[in-house]
C-alpha cells in the first residue's frame, strides 16, 4: 500500500511515539475547548464589570489593560530602503500535532 504523499520526507514512528502524539493531540483538543469556555467567561465578566475595573470581597480583581497596536513597518516608506535583518530577533522552531486523513493512492 502506498501512503499519502503528504508524508514524503518524514520518518514513520511506532507505538511509544504514536501514544505520545495521540496524548498531545487530545490535550490540544481539550485546550481549545477550555480556551473557548475561558473566552466566554471573560466576556461575561467584562459585561458584568460594566466597563470599569472591579473587585470582590474574596480579593478577585478584574481590570482592563490597554495594549498598543503593533507597528506595520511595511507602511514606513524610508524603511523600504533599509535592511532590517540585522535587527531581527532570533527565530525559533514551532511544532504542532495534527491528525490527517490517510488516503490510499493509486499506483
Amino acid at each position: 500500500m502506498k501512503i499519502n504523499s503528504l508524508f514524503k520526507g518524514m520518518t514513520q514512528r511506532r507505538e511509544k511515539w504514536s501514544k505520545s502524539a495521540l496524548e498531545l493531540y487530545n490535550l490540544e483538543l481539550q485546550y481549545k475547548a477550555l480556551k473557548k469556555i475561558k473566552d466566554e467567561k471573560k466576556a461575561e465578566l467584562v459585561e458584568l464589570s460594566k466597563g470599569v475595573a472591579s473587585y470582590d470581597k474574596n480579593g478577585f480583581v478584574f481590570k482592563p489593560t490597554e495594549i498598543r497596536g503593533s507597528v506595520n513597518y511595511g507602511l514606513i516608506p524610508y524603511l523600504k530602503e533599509i535592511d532590517l535583518e540585522p535587527y531581527r530577533r532570533d527565530g525559533f522552531t514551532k511544532w504542532k500535532v495534527e491528525q490527517v486523513k490517510l488516503v490510499k493512492e493509486e499506483k
